[in-house]
């Protein structure tokens, strides 16, 4: 058994958010989308409705993972708190690709969720991401020490 911990700062993750939402506005903007493409560019007035999506995420992602571990710890603030105790087979070599799929599992599932109320044609791609990076984590976390034979 051995720990994992991760630790992401909310502010990085609403810059991150707010820069992709940004990025696929102007990508969209057209004489046709403008009012469309505005409506996605999320802002720091937005931070309180995407601090509940964060939170959601939090709870998603406890939950998906649950039985791929031996125990986790949580902590919900400025700063995102998540102790892993994985067994024996996930290598430490792996600590900084979990703690990134995590980030990124973060940062697609409130993408998912702000996609769902304003350009919902969209908001599947990220929760098919999200799909992606749990069976990617469940995968990496339930990894077995192969025995061996004397």
């Amino acid at each position: 058994m051995r720990l994992i911990n991760i630790s992401i700062t909310t502010n990085d993750l609403l810059e991150s958010i707010r820069g992709r939402l940004y990025e696929i506005g102007e990508s969209l903007k057209t004489d046709q989308t403008l009012v469309q493409a505005s409506r996605l560019q999320a802002s720091v007035d937005d931070d309180s409705t995407l601090m509940v999506f964060i939170n959601n995420a939090m709870d998603n992602i406890i939950s998906e993972i649950r039985n791929a571990v031996i125990d986790i710890e949580y902590v919900s603030g400025d700063v995102l708190n998540i102790i892993l105790t994985v067994s024996g087979g996930c290598p430490s070599t792996m600590d900084k690709h979990v703690s990134s799929m995590i980030s990124d599992y973060f940062i697609n599932s409130v993408m998912f969720e702000f996609m769902s109320m304003v350009y919902p044609s969209q908001a599947k791609i990220y929760f098919d991401k999200c799909t992606f990076i749990v069976q990617e984590l469940k995968h990496v976390l339930n990894k077995r020490v192969k025995p061996i034979r004397l």
